[in-house]
């Protein structure tokens, strides 16, 4: 299986190989704690014209551990382009395609009118872990949040209070790939603070981490917010068993060889295998209305 890097070009060797620096996570094997690397390679470009600073997409099915050098790379697409504000002196990244990008600055704090656009879109994002952007960010127009595979630290749920007129909110990750390195969204805080978005009708938080509200009573309250189905994912790499997630059942059941469809990514996934904690794990056939495993 191909694995994805993303790179910055350092130093130009001759008119075909480039030394590149690779910034990437992991997860550790030990302590299940994502950890930042960075390693400089040599790669070969002769598709390409590459200048210093430029982004480049690396494809290898070797791990991280085993990256000396690569054949094949490409360089970032720029379909999705990215601008910064400052806000408060802290960056923002917003990335969409050209006609999603929003006109004018945030500054001071304060929301900027966004004639062109109503999303806010952060997706596939090395974002830096000391800028809590979602604090500062609060223009009353957007309508759309997509929050995905990204590494963010841990944002409190409470944020999304700021955005009242939001009418669909996704979080999480939908690459395994990302998921194996550590690379996912993490939240705190209450799901109740969603509750205050009177406009919501479409949630989606999907393999992601939410360290403190993934066991409190949502399900009484959801029928509250209309037309929101969904199940909440805290999740761990397992060497043996691979991408394991933890679930809340809000509605129905879920039964072994059940097939998923993720409504952020439209991809469709089989569950192997189902159980519980109590503390210890035991596998069971289905879990129900209520049930967490």
């Amino acid at each position: 299986m191909n694995q994805v890097f993303t790179g910055t070009v350092i130093s130009l060797k001759n008119a075909k190989t480039a030394a590149i620096e690779l910034v990437f996570n992991y997860l550790h094997p030990k302590y299940h704690k994502p950890i930042r690397r960075k390693k400089k390679i040599q790669a070969h470009y002769e598709k390409y014209d590459l200048k210093l600073g430029d982004k480049v997409v690396i494809k290898s099915s070797r791990p991280y551990s085993a990256i000396k050098r690569f054949l094949v790379i490409e360089k970032a697409n720029k379909k999705n382009q990215t601008i910064k504000a400052s806000l408060s002196n802290k960056k923002l990244m917003l990335t969409g395609k050209p006609s999603t990008i929003p006109k004018g600055k945030l500054s001071d704090g304060k929301p900027a009118k966004l004639p062109r656009s109503n999303k806010l879109s952060l997706q596939w994002e090395d974002v830096n872990p000391a800028k809590e952007w979602l604090k500062s960010a609060a223009p009353p127009e957007i309508e759309d949040i997509l929050l995905t595979n990204n590494n963010f630290c841990e944002q409190n749920l409470s944020s999304f209070t700021r955005f009242p007129r939001l009418h669909r909110l996704f979080l999480g990750t939908d690459n395994a790939a990302r998921i194996r390195q550590g690379i996912y969204n993490r939240w705190y805080g209450s799901l109740i603070h969603l509750l205050t978005l009177t406009r919501l009708q479409e949630l989606d938080i999907n393999a992601t981490d939410i360290s403190s509200a993934s066991n409190e009573e949502f399900e009484a309250n959801i029928g509250k917010v209309e037309d929101i189905r969904t199940l909440i994912f805290d999740l761990l790499y397992s060497r043996y068993y691979g991408v394991i997630v933890y679930v809340r059942i809000f509605r129905g059941e879920l039964v072994k060889g059940q097939k998923i469809k993720f409504s952020r990514s439209q991809k469709i996934y089989q569950v192997e295998r189902l159980g519980v904690k109590t503390p210890q794990e035991v596998l069971k056939e289905k879990l129900g209305t209520g049930e967490i495993g």
